[in-house]
Order: structure tokens, then sequence, then C-alpha cells
């Protein structure tokens, strides 16, 4: 499991350092601080998503452009980026062995007071439910605004984050250069990262008017077939 309590934006950053994430708070935002926002082509609380140029994006230093590069050069090899250091792929596949500990786990999302409609999740690929969780913030009388899911495949342990974003004001700012329209005509960031010492870890964020999703999944070993896979179930995901 992964608590999530603030904000998606620092695991975008993994995948794109061309964005600004924008979570609201509770007392807005200043007509000053607003006005910096908009001459920097950042997003404003609750404005969406925008999709911009990549010489729109203003506040990438050197060392984001380098680090930038050579992941797509990577990934444009290898089809995944050399990571030694991030665990979440280890996370996930050891699911199973911690998931008895973690009280936390319902096994209906209906067992959760959300602040959106949803009913689960089904696919052909899910051979198991560990457990649904509530993620986000919790508003009176509307309920939870995300909830997260982690589940076993036929191609590895997967974790599924919905978030409602009409209700945490989240914005963000892509570059087109990062995005493609791979979920469902829908504005995609897809990475894939790792080593034989972590695993390897399939991410994919996408984004509508009302939510931004999230899948992880993970293996013992990249494959491009396997990333296809997960494409597909995000796809399937994404219309429950």
């Amino acid at each position: 499991m992964k608590i999530k309590s603030i904000i998606p934006c620092l695991s975008l950053l993994i995948i794109s350092p061309s964005f600004f994430c924008a979570p609201v708070s509770s007392n807005g935002i200043s007509d000053e601080m607003r006005k910096h926002l908009e001459s920097e082509n950042l997003p404003i609380p609750n404005s969406g998503i925008k999709v911009v140029k990549q010489n729109e994006i203003k506040y990438l230093s050197n060392n984001d452009l380098k680090i930038k590069s050579q992941a797509k050069y990577e990934i444009k090899k290898n089809g995944y980026y050399k990571d030694t250091q991030d665990t979440r792929a280890t996370e996930l596949l050891n699911l199973k062995n911690i998931s008895t500990q973690f009280s936390e786990y319902k096994q209906s999302p209906e067992e959760i007071k959300l602040s959106f409609p949803f009913s689960g999740i089904k696919s052909d690929n899910i051979t198991k439910i560990i457990g649904y969780v509530p993620e986000g913030t919790f508003k009176k009388g509307l309920g939870w605004s995300g909830i997260g899911v982690d589940f076993d495949t036929t191609f590895g342990s997967c974790a599924y984050t919905r978030s409602n974003m009409r209700l945490t004001g989240m914005s963000a700012t892509f570059s087109e250069n990062d995005i493609t329209y791979d979920i469902n005509n829908k504005v995609t960031l897809i990475s894939s990262y790792g080593s034989e010492k972590t695993n390897y870890l399939y991410r994919l964020m996408w984004f509508d008017d009302n939510f931004y999703h999230e899948l992880e999944c993970a293996s013992q070993s990249y494959s491009n077939a396997t990333k296809e896979e997960i494409t597909k179930l995000a796809r399937t995901l994404d219309k429950k």
C-alpha cells in the first residue's frame, strides 16, 4: 500500500520534470500570487490540466533538462531508465507479505465514504484484490477525495489510485513533448524505470476534467510486452 496524503505532484516529477503541479490551499491564493503564477505560465489551483510548448516551460533548471534528456535517451534505447535507488517496485512486489499487517484495507469500495461514485475494478488480468484504502483528504459532508486499490495480476503486483481533482483543486502544466494520449485520448504520462537490484516499475498517470488516475505495476524484469499489457489495463480501469 502507499499512503499519498497530500499531492500526486511529487510522483509526477519522476516522469516529467516539465510540469508544475498546484494543489489548492484552504485559504485560496492571493491576487499577488495569482499574477505571479500567470506571469510564469504556472497553473492556478482549480484550473485543471494545461499542455504547452516546451519553450513555455520557464521553471526548468539546466540540471532538470539534463536529467530529462538522459531519461529519454535510456527509455528510447532500453524501454526504461535505470534507477538503483527507488524502492516502490519492491514495495509492490511485497504486498502479499505485508497486507495481513495492514488493518486499513477494505474488501469493497462501498466500505469507504467517497466524494464520487466508484464501484471497484475489474479485468481478466486481475487475479486478486488485496484491498481498498482511502486516499487524499476527507471533506465533511462529501467524503474522501480519492481511493486506492492494491491487487495482483497475471504480470505483476499493482496499485491504482483515482483522485477527485475538483475537490483537491489539483492543477498541472505539462510540456507537449512529454505527454501522450494513450489512455482513452486523455493526457497521459508513461514511465518505466528500475534495475535488477530494485526490480522494475511501470507507472502510468492520466487526467480528465474531473479525475487524476495513477496505475503502478511492478515486476522482477522489464518487458515491452508487459508495458503494453499494463497500458491496456489502464484503459479498462479508466472506463470503470
